[in-house]
């Protein structure tokens, strides 16, 4: 698998991403919105209550699956800047 940075680093701002990029990229993308729907129903379990012990641990569990997504789609969305930069030439 590769990582972003290697995504990235498969097209300069001369030419666009090769289709192996593309494809890494929409694999990750995916990746991601599974990650995501599956920390929000995570989060919708029942609990005994709100501001429960389980509730606080879904709570926690959400919140660091969304701090885990911001980090690692940040190069994702900066190699989408670029390919923008590159089709407006």
């Amino acid at each position: 698998m590769h990582t972003a940075a290697q995504v990235t680093n498969h097209f300069s701002s001369d030419d666009r991403p090769t289709p192996e990029a593309s494809a890494a990229r929409k694999r990750l993308l995916d990746a991601f919105a599974q990650y995501d729907a599956l920390a929000k129903r995570i989060r919708v379990l029942p609990t005994s209550g709100p501001g429960s012990s389980q509730d606080r641990v879904l709570a926690a569990v959400h919140t660091r699956a969304n701090i885990f997504l911001q980090k690692h789609m940040f190069p994702l969305q900066v190699s989408t800047n670029s390919d923008t930069l590159v089709e407006s030439y």
